[in-house]
């Protein structure tokens, strides 16, 4: 090959690298992803807190998600069709007690976080928010479980909408559990209701 055929050969990938560098996936995330892994880190710092009290975990753990949380927005996602069927007058009941199994489900399955901390792996957009997926890690860097965070936006800012510990997403449980409990009472709310104070006590 001559000199010439070489000097194209050149010149044509030095004008192909800048596509190249385009085509790569870029360092910076979507815009809002700063403000969700804001969000999230200040809402794990908060949770890490609570689980660490040596009293009033749940009462500590419940303050953070009623603050952060749409535990409404959850709590009518796992009642799904039923929620047509619930009585006005049974409505609070109901969402209190939603939250008292939130409460109970997810302190008992975060467990211990003494020395632990939360790390962020990525942010992704997620309908009108963010899916934000991470895990707990002991201090030398190991994973000790995965949780991932689904986050909404609202007029008062982001809101947890829903959220996963080792691959297990928080309103599906409810949801499916919910659906079978109304399918073997024959859409019985009040079954429902003692099935969600057992499962909050």
């Amino acid at each position: 090959m001559g000199r010439l055929g070489i000097k194209i050969i050149f010149t044509l990938a030095a004008l192909a690298l800048p596509m190249f560098t385009l085509a790569s996936p870029a360092n910076a995330e979507v815009p809002g992803c700063t403000q969700a892994r804001s969000f999230v880190n200040t809402v794990s710092a908060k949770i890490t807190g609570a689980l660490r009290s040596r009293t009033g975990r749940k009462q500590k753990f419940a303050r953070v998600f009623k603050r952060y949380a749409d535990l409404y927005g959850m709590a009518n996602f796992a009642l799904g069709r039923y929620a047509r069927t619930l009585p006005k007058s049974k409505k609070s009941e109901y969402y209190r007690l939603a939250e008292n199994m939130v409460v109970h489900m997810l302190s008992s399955q975060m467990g211990a976080v003494k020395g632990r901390s939360y790390k962020i792996w990525k942010c992704s957009p997620h309908g009108a928010g963010f899916a934000i997926n991470g895990a707990i890690v002991e201090a030398n860097g190991n994973m000790v479980i995965t949780v991932h965070w689904r986050l909404k936006a609202t007029r008062r800012g982001l809101k947890v909408a829903d959220l996963s510990v080792a691959h297990l997403w928080l309103t599906q449980q409810q949801r499916s559990s919910f659906r079978t409990v109304m399918s073997r009472n024959n859409g019985d709310i009040n079954a429902l209701f003692a099935h969600m104070r057992k499962k909050a006590s």
